[in-house]
């Protein structure tokens, strides 16, 4: 399984790529793990190739981090420049956490 995770102003914003049994097993976990809550699952689809194959789960935090740039993408690709995972649509999401991940690549 491969991925990214995204977290900001208190909010989390996680791609999951892999075998769907094992995406699927993995949601579920996290959704029955006490630690979470207010879990919005904003998509599901099939795809040909993983757009995050570098990282087994990439963490990247933005809350203060890259301020301008992360404003920049999140107003292309989300509905402001404040980081609300809920508003995005699933091709949204996907879109920013891609650009996101390459326009801070480490």
């Amino acid at each position: 399984m491969t991925g990214l995770l995204i977290y900001g102003q208190s909010s989390f914003l996680q791609v999951l790529e892999g075998a769907r049994a094992e995406i699927s097993e993995t949601y579920h976990r996290i959704v029955q793990d006490k630690r979470h809550h207010e879990l919005v699952l904003i998509g599901v689809s099939e795809i040909a190739e993983r757009s995050f194959q570098d990282w087994a789960m990439r963490f990247v935090m933005i809350d203060g981090v890259n301020g301008p740039k992360t404003a920049t993408l999140l107003m292309k690709y989300g509905v402001s420049d404040q980081f609300q995972p809920t508003l995005f649509s699933d091709s949204s999401a996907h879109s920013f956490l891609l650009a996101h991940s390459r326009e801070f690549a480490a």
